[in-house]
């Protein structure tokens, strides 16, 4: 992933009490992405070569447009770990990711089900908080049935807790970040 140079900022200005963001990704092809990592200083923009027709919007960084199009976003935009802003008690509430699920595959709508599931809601962030995909192969799908039917137990019984995440590692926060602090 390359960010926006607006990324964090963009999350930031956008995040609001009781809701986690989700950001959009910018799916770049192998040519895009050797482009990029050429160094030439310069992000795809909507009229690049090398964008997919719907991810050519996904490039567009209008961050007053991303405000007004939250609600409108959630229900085209698919949750991606990749671009997603958490406060730290909802992070630590939930217990963090859930590390029984190995490989590829559903953590991140499993751990978003289970902050839905306690009340936090998403706000997709269309236009803003933009980060390109760089084209890799894919990772192993072996355990994906796995994750998935686990996510969608979580989904079935209104988990909001998992077991075997944060609780798990020493949590320390960065100098200046305090509670109520975005993650």
């Amino acid at each position: 992933m390359v960010a926006h140079p607006s990324f964090v900022a963009d999350h930031r200005a956008l995040a609001c009490p009781g809701h986690f963001s989700q950001g959009v990704r910018v799916l770049l092809n192998a040519a895009a992405a050797s482009k990029l990592l050429a160094g030439n200083g310069r992000l795809p923009g909507a009229a690049s070569a090398g964008l997919g027709a719907l991810r050519r919007a996904y490039a567009i960084h209008a961050p007053w447009l991303a405000r007004r199009l939250t609600r409108a976003a959630n229900s085209f935009v698919a949750v991606k770990a990749c671009n997603q802003g958490f406060w730290r008690e909802h992070l630590i509430a939930a217990n963090g990711f859930d590390e029984a699920m190995r490989g590829w595959g559903a953590e991140d709508k499993e751990l978003c089900a289970r902050l839905t599931n306690a009340g936090v809601r998403r706000r997709t962030l269309m236009f803003a908080a933009i980060a390109f995909h760089l084209a890799h192969p894919p990772a192993s799908r072996e355990l994906a049935a796995v994750n998935l039917a686990r996510w969608q137990d979580t989904v079935r019984t209104g988990r909001r807790r998992c077991e075997l995440g944060l609780d798990g590692h020493q949590l320390t926060a960065p100098v200046g970040l305090a509670a109520g602090s975005l993650l």
